[in-house]
């Protein structure tokens, strides 16, 4: 996993939702995702690019997951997803963002919302998958 110091903001609402991204890139981080671990870390996040459903199989805790579009929009939230569940599959979805529980009520955020990748320099990334398919 390539954990770097870069945000994601609630445009739409002004907010921060996470001020540490994980992007799980390999097909066995991916598939094992957060299993075994005892918690997210309030300003943590986990990006799953190229994503269309999660479970939480295995997982100790709840969470939130917020689904996104290719302009970045959230098209769908799951608020407080408990361990052994399936989301549905959400077609128009290219990533899938795995944030402690309660994080999307607290900050207000809900489908519809422009989120955005904020780099350390302060530079935007309307889609946090250029940053990863490009390597920048």
């Amino acid at each position: 996993m390539k954990t770097v110091r870069m945000g994601l903001f609630n445009e739409t609402k002004g907010v921060f939702l996470a001020e540490r991204l994980g992007f799980v890139l390999r097909h066995n981080e991916r598939r094992r995702g957060l299993t075994g671990m005892t918690g997210i870390c309030c300003e943590e996040a986990y990006v799953f690019p190229r994503c269309r459903q999660i479970h939480t199989f295995g997982m100790l805790f709840s969470i939130d997951v917020v689904f996104l579009d290719r302009s970045s929009s959230a098209t769908r939230i799951y608020r407080d997803l408990e361990p052994r569940k399936l989301t549905g599959v959400v077609w128009k979805g290219t990533a899938a963002i795995e944030l402690q529980a309660g994080i999307c009520t607290k900050t207000g955020t809900e489908a519809g919302d422009l989120l955005k990748f904020i780099g350390e320099s302060g530079e935007y990334y309307s889609c946090g998958l250029r940053y990863i398919q490009w390597g920048k």
